[in-house]
């Protein structure tokens, strides 16, 4: 028989060929490098938000790997907290539709199921010279669930509707690996700031957004993921998945149901490892921002998700010390330290003798953060700088680089190049100076919008 038949582009190495009408998925190419270490994952995550949901709701959910069990070769899987399983069948029965495919049900010894993988029987995958060969590596369809998706050709699923015998092709489910220990470890109170598009066009969408509650007075989730709440109530931070090979971003906008966003991630589809927590985002790549002027999205570079401590206070005195580069290339920086200001969510230091500031300054989206002295905290031109902490989690305070500086230096400028200093620490001199004129001046300018049993300095 004669099908059609398309190749779509997964990325610069991968390749997808599939019938549709059959549900034959064939694999084109495959670089050898990229999946050399491939291992299919033991956790998954079954998700939909369109048939799957409405009629299969019980099967969608998390799904681990049963030690020793296994069914056509193939691991097991058991729902976390329910009673149904992801397994492997083949239907040899001698009719026109027997096939192989990955099934859920609450029964492992049977071929009746809720949910189904395209047939997989003759998966095939292209050779380095060019010929069609039977898939059989872990990183096919037939040996690891969670490569299904790749092959384009949508799961069905068993509903109560007549066309189709009942059953109805669902492009939103997705099964795709699942890091619990990692969802178990992510914030639940972030803080979004910025210094550039975001802050001219969406100002009321930055601040602080803590997780949602649900009517079971239990944290509010989406696709196993956090949904969140801007404090002023509005707006809400949440994960959002358009369907297998379409991608699934964060985003920002009035409903957690809705896709009208304003903000929104990069296309996470391909970073399973780096999806679960918000606060991940940045080791991809930065937001892109609604231009309400030009109508147009926009990257901020700027932009920054990052947790966030409300009760969190850092010193208000501090003191930097060095034996060795720093006292005989920058002595004149070297000493005490106090409150300033607020800029980058952190605190500002001033030096008590002379016009340096120690400050935190965020050049961008995967372009590094930096505790550093220079003569002005709003330029870029800066004398010393700490290793880069912008996916270090304890980055608030500046004290917090004395964990680092074991490891990673600290950097002092000299008049022909950068030199490292592994003696130079900052240690703090008074926790809290109620002597601080500045520090108290904006204390009580922040509160008059903040209550004032919280500690505000650092937002």
């Amino acid at each position: 028989q004669n099908y059609n038949m398309w190749k779509f582009p997964i990325d610069t190495t991968v390749l997808i060929l599939f019938s549709w009408f059959t549900g034959v998925s064939r694999c084109l190419y495959y670089d050898p490098v990229k999946f050399l270490n491939f291992r299919c994952c033991n956790t998954f995550l079954v998700s939909s938000s369109a048939v799957g949901q409405d009629f299969q709701e019980n099967m969608l959910g998390i799904y681990i790997k049963v030690e020793n069990v296994t069914r056509n070769g193939r691991p097991v899987y058991k729902m976390k907290g329910g009673r149904n399983y992801v397994y492997y069948w083949i239907f040899d029965e001698g009719r026109h539709d027997d096939g192989e495919n990955w099934l859920v049900s609450d029964n492992i010894d049977q071929w009746r199921h809720g949910i189904e993988s395209p047939n997989l029987a003759r998966e095939v995958r292209q050779d380095e010279d060019g010929n069609n060969v039977a898939c059989k590596e872990e990183f096919c369809g037939n040996r690891c669930v969670t490569q299904v998706n790749r092959n384009r050709v949508p799961f069905t699923v068993w509903t109560k509707l007549h066309r189709n015998w009942g059953w109805v092709r669902d492009t939103k489910l997705r099964v795709q690996c699942y890091d619990e220990k990692k969802a178990s470890e992510c914030c639940t109170s972030l803080r979004i700031r910025s210094s550039g598009l975001t802050s001219a066009f969406h100002y009321n969408k930055l601040g602080v957004y803590n997780v949602a509650i649900n009517f079971q007075n239990r944290n509010l989730t989406e696709n196993e993921r956090f949904v969140f709440n801007h404090e002023n109530g509005r707006y809400m931070l949440y994960f959002w998945d358009w369907g297998p090979n379409a991608g699934m971003n964060w985003m920002i906008s009035e409903d957690y149901l809705d896709n009208e966003r304003s903000l929104e991630s990069l296309n996470i589809e391909e970073f399973p490892e780096h999806s679960v927590c918000v606060e991940d985002i940045h080791r991809i790549g930065p937001f892109r921002v609604w231009n309400t002027a030009d109508r147009a999205w926009q990257t901020d570079w700027n932009l920054r998700v990052e947790c966030y401590n409300k009760t969190l206070d850092c010193c208000d005195q501090v003191g930097v010390r060095s034996t060795q580069t720093a006292l005989f290339v920058q002595p004149d920086l070297l000493g005490e330290y106090s409150f300033y200001t607020g800029f980058n969510g952190r605190s500002v230091y001033k030096h008590s003798d002379e016009d340096f500031y120690l400050y935190f300054r965020d050049w961008g989206t995967g372009q590094g953060e930096n505790w550093v002295i220079g003569a002005n905290y709003t330029s870029k031109e800066v004398l010393v700088s700490s290793p880069n902490l912008e996916h270090y989690a304890d980055n608030t305070c500046v004290t917090d680089t004395s964990k680092i500086s074991l490891i990673h230096p600290f950097l002092v400028k000299s008049s022909e190049e950068w030199l490292e200093d592994r003696t130079l620490k900052i240690e703090c001199v008074q926790f809290f100076d109620p002597n601080n004129r500045r520090l108290a001046e904006f204390l009580e300018d922040r509160r008059r919008f903040e209550n004032d049993e919280n500690v505000v300095h650092n937002i």
